[in-house]
């Protein structure tokens, strides 16, 4: 975790007898629409109305740990923008782990609608594989 992420998730304390507060979050409510959260080696995060974005910024297979930050950073985004739409810029992105597949099968399982855009065919070949493609919207590489 980032030390700015660090010192967000330390200021979402509640006093005792309050509710808990979102890690992150302040008192005016949700963060607006054009709200972004880009973290070198993790996400790109951008909500724009009721969607949020999400680009990686490492294209190559990440391990547990790291899927594990993109899922701390991803929910904590979500929390405080109040979305239930994501777009998956997959752009780049080779070889997807079985992690990350499980990652987007539990955010759907939470009720969240999934949209997976410019998937390479390797990757379209795992998900139609794995019988996970009717899970989400898929929208593969515009072919020119």
């Amino acid at each position: 975790m980032s030390e700015n992420t660090e010192q967000a998730a330390g200021q979402g304390q509640s006093q005792p007898g309050s509710p808990p507060a979102a890690p992150g979050s302040n008192a005016s409510g949700p963060i607006p629409s054009g709200e972004v959260s880009n973290e070198p080696g993790l996400l790109s995060l951008v909500h724009s109305d009721s969607q949020v974005l999400v680009g990686f910024n490492y294209k190559d297979m990440p391990d547990e740990t790291r899927v594990a930050r993109y899922r701390a950073q991803l929910l904590e985004f979500l929390q405080r923008t109040n979305c239930k739409s994501l777009k998956f810029d997959m752009r780049g992105v080779k070889i997807i782990p079985s992690r990350m597949l499980g990652f987007f099968v539990s955010l759907k399982n939470e009720g969240h609608e999934i949209e997976l855009i410019d998937l390479e065919q390797g990757v379209q070949d795992v998900i139609r594989l794995t019988r996970l493609s009717s899970m989400f919207t898929i929208r593969p590489i515009a072919k020119s």
